[in-house]
């Protein structure tokens, strides 16, 4: 007798010949009827319709040059804030997440292959502070004012117009430059895909 996965179990040996010996496993809970070798499974249905709460959030599957990334629980709770905010639009692929201003502000970078979005999450609900399509995102940069680090972003506008340049203040220069650095980076994917042919386009 053996346990596996909290089942209690027991082999049956059921037939032997020169060549093989038959060896049935049956989990209690279930019926070996060896005389006539009819092994009857009998079924537990719930009624309650219970399902088991997720044991970790859904990950980020598309990493760098097609590797499947690390699991992380950060990472996977920015997906799943990505998708609230778009409507569920999964064409729209996650990239990158994190908190660059801590409580009370709590201001959050969310990035994927269409948007650069700064989200505050310091009420109920998450709200977009700031949100540019990849297209419109012309420079993103670094910069130090009375002791404060900001990212700039360069923004066109949707008619062609002059730039804004909207700033974001973040905690510390590291988290300035890991903005800046992962939203050239978004922009640098965005381009490549609109200008990469497909075989079906040549």
């Amino acid at each position: 007798m053996f346990s596996s996965l909290g089942c209690e179990s027991r082999w049956y040996e059921i037939g032997k010949d020169h060549r093989r010996i038959i060896t049935v496993v049956i989990k209690s809970g279930h019926m070996c009827d060896l005389k006539s070798g009819v092994l009857y499974v009998r079924v537990v249905r719930r009624s309650d319709k219970w399902v088991p709460a997720r044991v970790r959030g859904p990950r980020c599957v598309a990493g760098c040059g097609g590797l499947l990334p690390r699991y992380c629980e950060a990472q996977a709770a920015g997906a799943a804030l990505l998708y609230a905010l778009n409507h569920t639009d999964y064409s729209e692929r996650f990239l990158a997440y994190r908190a660059v201003r801590d409580t009370p502000h709590d201001i959050r970078a969310l990035l994927s292959d269409c948007y650069v979005r700064i989200i505050t999450c310091k009420h109920a609900a998450p709200q977009v502070v700031l949100e540019t399509h990849l297209a419109n995102l012309v420079s993103c940069c670094v910069l130090a004012a009375d002791g404060a680090h900001f990212v700039e972003l360069g923004v066109r506008g949707a008619a062609g117009d002059a730039l804004r340049r909207p700033r974001v203040q973040c905690d510390s220069r590291e988290l300035a430059a890991w903005v800046a650095r992962h939203a050239a980076y978004a922009r640098q994917l965005y381009h490549e895909h609109v200008h990469t042919l497909l075989p079906a386009d040549l």
